[in-house]
């Protein structure tokens, strides 16, 4: 998958579990799986499959409930249904999710698509402002009337960049995780980074300062050298061609440090239970004839009962892991407090 639809642009941006489901359903859709189908699924299940803890996936399969972006089925399947819309005109900027292996790199590729479909609003909404207010011959005014009246732009468009402040009040993350974000997309060349700082000119050569933090917020400051005082403006950034990313591997994370994802087939976890129920079978009557040895008698005689019923028990148990049993729609739904973005609100 390379492409998400547009309308998840609104979802990521309510906040940092909105992007981890989807980055969570992306992680397992990787996966080779029959229309994207889980049969019999439950959080046990799922925890064979990926890794992760079963309460952290009852959490995300709840959040992409609540997106409807998964659907149960009464015999305890769960569907994950597409992120991609069919019209390439309505998803976002593309980018190979299937080249990350981990979930965090996931989430963060996730968040640099936002990002990505955040600078193309902004190029949209700076074009409709040329024609709104410097119209030429061909323009189409009235469109571009329309569509200021409906966003509140009562001036021309300034391009005053992204900080990183921005970036986490926009998608209510920390100020941290937004200079990772932008790490992640420069490093696997999905953006480019323009610094920008402008000279104030105040500064005069020979001028002494007691106080310099106070003297640079005085004057609107950053930094200031022996001769200038500058101010650093907030990032500017390029979407690249995605002919030209980079998917570089992360050679810090080694397989000491991080759990590799147990990535296995229904069927291939089915024969595995079935397996460990045989072995413990062998094992059982391995013990039964080493006891019937000690203690004289034939090696066929009956197991006591009490073991017999404590066998079962751990048979039992171990087949109740794939019995279908709905648990999303049983789930506790969570408080829904967010502040709903709508589709097409953009700002500089």
């Amino acid at each position: 998958m390379k492409s998400l639809n547009y309308r998840l642009y609104d979802e990521i941006a309510k906040g940092k579990e909105y992007a981890r489901a989807i980055a969570f359903s992306i992680f397992v859709k990787q996966h080779d799986l029959i229309s994207s189908t889980i049969k019999k699924c439950t959080p046990n299940k799922l925890h064979e499959m990926t890794g992760l803890h079963p309460n952290t996936i009852k959490k995300h399969l709840l959040k992409l409930a609540e997106m409807e972006l998964i659907d149960e089925r009464p015999d305890g399947s769960i569907v994950f249904k597409s992120l991609t819309n069919k019209h390439g005109n309505r998803n976002m900027p593309p980018v190979d999710f299937a080249r990350f292996k981990t979930l965090h790199e996931i989430e963060l590729a996730v968040y640099t698509v936002a990002i990505m479909e955040k600078l193309k609003r902004m190029k949209h909404t700076e074009e409709i402002c040329k024609v709104r207010f410097n119209p030429q011959k061909d323009d189409n005014f009235k469109d571009a009337r329309k569509y200021c009246r409906e966003h509140n732009i009562t001036k021309p468009f300034q391009d005053n960049g992204l900080s990183y402040e921005g970036i986490a009040q926009k998608f209510h993350i920390s100020k941290g995780t937004a200079e990772d974000i932008i790490k992640f997309a420069t490093k696997h060349n999905f953006l480019e980074k323009h610094n920008r700082q402008i000279q104030v000119p105040v500064w005069h050569v020979g001028k002494t300062v007691t106080n310099k933090a106070a003297f640079l917020e005085t004057v609107g400051g950053t930094f200031c050298t022996a001769n200038n005082v500058y101010k650093v403006l907030a990032n500017t950034y390029t979407i690249i061609d995605p002919a030209f990313h980079k998917y570089e591997v992360d050679t810090t994370i080694t397989n000491d440090s991080v759990e590799v994802p147990k990535w296995q087939t229904a069927e291939n976890l089915l024969h595995k239970s079935a397996s460990s129920q045989q072995d413990g079978k062998k094992k059982d009557a391995q013990k039964g004839q080493i006891h019937s040895a000690k203690t004289g008698k034939m090696e066929n005689q009956p197991r006591p009962a009490v073991e017999n019923s404590g066998r079962n028990i751990k048979n039992k148990v171990s087949e109740d892991v794939f019995t279908p049993q709905p648990f999303v729609s049983s789930l506790s739904t969570p408080s829904n407090q967010e502040t709903h973005y709508p589709l097409g609100h953009i700002s500089s």
